[in-house]
């Protein structure tokens, strides 16, 4: 019993799955915007769900609008901290690309999140920081 109470103990964080979040960033290589909604809740490993995203690139490219899946609120053991990885297709100018996204959003008032985040494209990478806000 005292076990099973040290892994949950380990693995509860204060860090609760959104149903739905909205973000606003600045990367690398562009200024980005994105939401999505939960649809499938795991219990103790957060939850996965789509997420849309626009990127409005710094060197004048057409901006380009990204569709994915991602599993967010993944929690840090004993952080109000939580993970979340995700995969997804970019189209800019009529070709499309795929992309491994990753990061960590912790809390910093009621709902509002600072967000660090990098995503891998097969010939490019960026990371940034923004904020996001979890509902």
């Amino acid at each position: 019993m005292k076990r099973l109470l040290l892994l949950a103990a380990l693995f509860a964080s204060s860090a609760q799955a959104a149903n739905f979040w909205a973000s606003a960033g600045l990367s690398t290589r562009d200024a980005n915007v994105s939401a999505g909604f939960q649809l499938l809740p795991v219990p103790f490993l957060g939850s996965i769900g789509p997420e849309a995203s626009l990127e409005m690139p710094w060197n004048g490219a057409p901006n380009s609008v990204s569709l994915g899946a991602t599993w967010r609120d993944i929690p840090i053991p004993l952080s109000p901290a939580s993970v979340f990885a995700g995969a997804g297709v970019s189209l800019q100018n009529g070709t499309t690309t795929s992309y491994l996204e990753g990061g960590v959003r912790t809390e910093m008032a009621l709902n509002l999140g600072l967000r660090f985040h990098a995503r891998a494209y097969p010939n490019t990478f960026r990371a940034g920081v923004g904020l996001e806000l979890t509902f």
